[in-house]
């Protein structure tokens, strides 16, 4: 028995119409699949590398925990004392995440890394809304692959850079949707 060629379906249908939809359909599934596979690399880089199954292992999310920990007890001025991980970001920004000081590190860990991987998410799904033209799922999906490596790194390093992006998205598309 032959291997189905996803193409197969064009030339079994009578119409062109209906072939080149279930092309599209069999394109959703395999894009899909990938974004699934994507999504769990992004978890398990942040996770990993992160500190999560193993102690003595961090990445900047160690400063924002210490930091929010500091501020909890007024002492953010010590975060920036640190060896180990000194903190090396403005005092708004750990007047903002002084909620993760609040539960232990790996359980802030993993609530900032799903928190993030929530708005990256978010994010490309109000795309529509903020660029005027509408976009189409599988467009979103390449644009989602070109920017792939630049979003791996900023969950490796559990950095705020993807808050800060569905900051921005959100924003617009909120400014969007009152006009």
């Amino acid at each position: 028995m032959y291997a189905v060629s996803p193409f197969q379906s064009l030339y079994e249908t009578s119409g062109t119409h209906s072939g080149l939809r279930a092309l599209k359909n069999r394109l959703y599934a395999f894009f899909g699949i990938v974004l699934i596979v994507l999504l769990a690399i992004l978890l398990h880089s942040a996770f990993r590398k992160g500190g999560l199954w193993q102690e003595g292992r961090y990445n900047d999310f160690r400063a924002y925990h210490d930091a929010a920990s500091y501020a909890l007890d007024d002492k953010l001025s010590s975060a920036y004392a640190l060896e180990e991980r000194p903190y090396q970001y403005p005092p708004t920004l750990a007047s903002v995440i002084v909620p993760i000081g609040l539960v232990p590190y790996r359980v802030g860990l993993v609530i900032w890394v799903l928190l993030s991987l929530g708005v990256l998410v978010c994010s490309f799904r109000v795309l529509d809304r903020v660029l005027c033209p509408p976009v189409d799922g599988l467009a979103k999906m390449v644009g989602f692959l070109f920017v792939y490596r630049l979003i791996e790194s900023d969950f490796a390093n559990t950095n705020y850079s993807v808050l800060l992006l569905g900051l921005v998205v959100f924003g617009f598309a909120l400014d969007r949707s009152e006009r």
